[in-house]
Order: C-alpha cells, then structure tokens, then sequence
C-alpha cells in the first residue's frame, strides 16, 4: 500500500493475484474447510450461489481491508458469522454427495476473481451472466486459455449484458 494525497492505493497487480490465489484455494477447496469449520457437508452449488452474492465478498471487492485478502478459512468463517448469522444449514448439503474435481472449481474461483478484477463487475453480476452451472460448462474450452484469453473471449457478452446505472 501507498500513501499518496491522503489516499490509500493499492496495487492493483497484488490484489488481483493475491485475489485469485484466495478464491482457487477456496472455491476448489470449500468443501474441506466447511468440513474443518463445522464437522458438516457442504453444497458446493449452494456455496458458491451465497458467497458471489454474499456482502463480504462486496465488502472485499470494495477494498474494506477486514476482508481484502483474507485466507479461505476465514473467508469461510466470515460467511458464516456476518452472512449466514451463524446458521449454515442453507449451505449444508443434506443428504447424498458432490463430486467436484479440485482443479475445475479451483478454475471457476481464479476466473471469477480475473474478470472481475478486469471488468470491475462485482461477482454478484458476473453470477447473473455467467452463473456457476455455466462456468463449470465454460470450464473445458476455458482452463485451456490463459485468463486474459479467456476474458477476451466473454467481455462482449458481459458488457452487452450490463445495464448501465446513472445517478
């Protein structure tokens, strides 16, 4: 962090890896540190759906350092406490079982964090365009491109989506 003109910056190159590291790790990972934090199954699609439209996500991407480059297990313990009011039952998977690859939901988190450190959509938009069931389909052509390849291939659509707000 810099200080200049009684400002805070950050540099934008350490948040975004810094960001992307933090939701591979929790996103491909989820299901343990649920598991570590409660004992309980977690719904990996219900997990995600909460935590891209959660407001510690929007917290973080608003640059509140309580949440900015927080450590998947904290982030997940932060959900709980602030978002979920300490009931996760809305997460808990209740009966059968999921089986998410490690490195494709570790893919999804990366690529939502890119494009949205790159667009400057909040991920609770980018759910809207591109929801999880579709970034798991995205998935297999996508993970073969590197981020910025695969930013350039979806921002059209992101940006014809985008309903312009003026104040």
């Amino acid at each position: 962090m810099e200080k200049s003109n009684d400002k805070i910056s950050f540099d934008v190159d350490y948040w975004v890896r810094t960001d992307m590291s933090n939701m591979r790790t929790l996103f491909g990972y989820c299901a343990d540190i649920f598991k570590e934090i409660t004992s309980a199954n977690l719904d990996v699609d219900k997990f995600i759906h909460v935590f891209l439209n959660s407001r510690i996500r929007e917290a973080a991407e608003d640059g509140n350092p309580k949440f900015l480059g927080t450590f998947p297990h904290k982030t997940m313990e932060q959900l709980i406490i602030i978002d979920l009011n300490k009931d996760y039952s809305i997460i808990e998977l209740k009966t059968g079982e999921q089986n998410y690859d490690e490195w494709k939901l570790e893919w999804v988190g990366e690529t939502y964090s890119y494009v949205s450190c790159r667009s400057l959509f909040r991920f609770s938009y980018l759910e809207k365009i591109m929801p999880f069931e579709r970034m798991k389909l995205l998935y297999l052509t996508g993970h073969q491109m590197n981020h910025e390849q695969f930013y350039n291939r979806i921002k059209d659509e992101l940006f014809a989506n985008k309903k312009w707000e003026f104040e």
